[in-house]
């Protein structure tokens, strides 16, 4: 018997001597759980069922049917377990409402339980069935670890930091004016006056303003991140101390008592925070209007692609909007996911790669903002179909154990892919590294025209475009110093304002771009000619 399952029982039956219902019946699932895992359906079906029987008849009966209630539980001997999960245990505690239930058995004697139950609460008998098909329905969907409704704002997770009041109650207008007291406080302060000096004030609020624009009410996530490497940068170069006295004076007595954690490296995160509430106070008039007008637009129902179902931009957490590249013609609760095994898996891993137009890194999915931010728009929806098809990573990692695997028994790599650690790459011909076949194409273009070219070039370093100094180019055009950009995801907003910021950098160091853009793949010759002669 494994631990997992003799620990089940012995709380089962420490419960029962301690007359203790509801880690009684908590105790009965989990072993059925447990069984049904290791394959002793028979025996996990009656434990179900007891579980399912002790919740209905209440403590007074615990652990005991009675064979006149037969007809009570008779419907429930249909129903097969479900192993051991927070699925599984968020779905029964959906199905068994243990206080409702426990309260109906305070107000009613013992003497007229079961013909008063019988007579006036059939009707949960229906509702717990509906429960367990909503339940089975669930494990369906898209999104497996989504539950219930969001709705702004509570589906923003900004402590009050709503760049709008449009769509806020009482409270949460309230909670946003206070906001704004405290961002204009720090107005005026030593912080803002170090921001001001570390910062280019007038790229601070362009990001914001473009951010507003283009994610409403989810600007503070996006402008933090923008602005993440520039705080990361500027903020280690600073005295440590110094920061966290500048720091002190803006944020909470709760926050200040934080400053002590940091010992050897800035609260970057507190920082970034506080740069976008003085941020949102110098622009606060333009974003407010931003994040209204993309409010009113998200609000509308509209129908989802894959589904049918109706549902609003606006409904979906931040996490999911961002990781799903901004994805808003999908619902993600579709009742879509398969899991296919053997032969069908393997033909639909191929068809999945083939729809990417590239091979992902092992990190995929529907919520990764690294994967899906690389698909054109046109193609996420078939991506998306294709994912649930194949049963996502989850049945992928059930069936190989590693998306290297997965890809390698299924021929799903085209020919000259390797796959390594840091993800997916092809040799060119002059043993090049290329991230994808449109870029091995224009590297063996080169190569077999002459020209003499190195891997990613960096771009000089510049405090408002390129604050990191980490951005590349592809190619470096050796003779003549030009560089070379495959801008292959033209039509995401974050991937056009970066390529936007490479071009202006390349400008103002005089550095020659040559821009090719997937359309210009048929007609290299034409794109590239000029280096050849």
């Amino acid at each position: 018997m494994s631990m997992s399952l003799r620990s089940a029982r012995s709380k089962a039956t420490k419960a029962e001597k301690r007359s203790n219902w509801r880690d009684y019946i908590r105790a009965q699932y989990d072993i059925a759980g447990f069984l049904h895992q290791q394959g002793d359906t028979r025996e996990a079906k009656e434990r179900f069922i007891r579980a399912m029987i002790s919740g209905l008849q209440g403590p007074e009966n615990m652990g005991h049917v009675d064979e006149r209630d037969k007809d009570i539980y008779e419907p429930f001997l249909g129903i097969s377990p479900l192993p051991p999960s927070k699925a599984r245990k968020k779905q029964f505690a959906k199905i068994l409402s243990e206080r409702e239930i426990e309260s109906i058995y305070e107000s009613i004697s013992l003497e007229v339980w079961r013909e008063d139950f019988k007579r006036s609460k059939s009707e949960i008998l229906k509702d717990i069935k509906k429960e367990i098909r909503e339940a089975k329905e669930s494990n369906k969907r898209l999104m497996l670890d989504r539950e219930g409704e969001y709705e702004y704002p509570r589906s923003i997770s900004m402590h009050g930091k709503y760049p709008t009041e449009e769509g806020l109650s009482g409270k949460f207008k309230k909670e946003r004016l206070e906001w704004i007291e405290k961002s204009r406080s720090k107005r005026g302060s030593r912080f803002e006056e170090w921001v001001d000096d570390k910062f280019d004030k007038d790229m601070l609020s362009d990001i914001i303003k473009y951010k507003s624009s283009k994610h409403g009410i989810f600007v503070m996530h996006y402008f933090k991140e923008e602005i993440r490497s520039i705080v990361k940068k500027n903020s280690e170069e600073e005295n440590l101390y110094y920061i966290k006295k500048v720091l002190s004076e803006v944020i909470d007595e709760e926050k200040e008592s934080l400053l002590d954690v940091f010992k050897k490296e800035p609260p970057k995160k507190i920082i970034a925070n506080n740069i976008f509430d003085i941020t949102f106070h110098k622009n606060k008039d333009f974003v407010s209007s931003a994040a209204a007008d993309w409010l009113k637009e998200n609000s509308n129902k509209k129908n989802c692609e894959i589904c049918g179902k109706e549902f609003r931009v606006i409904d979906i957490p931040d996490w999911l909007y961002r990781g799903s590249g901004e994805m808003r013609n999908c619902c993600f609760m579709c009742p879509i996911m398969e899991f296919p095994k053997g032969k069908d898996l393997r033909q639909a891993i191929r068809d999945f790669v083939d729809e990417c137009g590239f091979v992902p890194k092992s990190d995929f999915g529907i919520s990764s903002h690294s994967f899906m931010s690389r698909l054109d728009e046109s193609k996420k929806v078939p991506v998306t179909k294709k994912f649930a098809q194949m049963g996502g990573s989850v049945n992928i990692s059930r069936n190989f154990g590693s998306w290297f695997e997965a890809l390698e028994e299924s021929d799903a790599l085209p020919e000259g892919f390797r796959y390594s650690g840091t993800g997916v790459w092809c040799l060119a011909d002059d043993g090049h590294k290329c991230h994808s076949l449109a870029e091995q194409r224009i590297d063996n273009w080169l190569h077999d025209h002459n020209i003499d070219h190195k891997r990613e070039p960096k771009y000089p370093e510049d405090k408002k475009l390129n604050s990191s100094g980490r951005r590349k180019a592809d190619w470096l055009i050796e003779e003549t110093g030009a560089y070379v950009e495959f801008f292959g995801m033209k039509g995401n907003d974050e991937y056009d304002l970066k390529t936007e910021q490479k071009k202006r950098v390349a400008k103002k160091n005089d550095i020659e771009l040559i821009s090719i853009y997937p359309s210009d793949l048929e007609s290299l010759d034409s794109v590239l000619g000029d280096l050849a002669s």
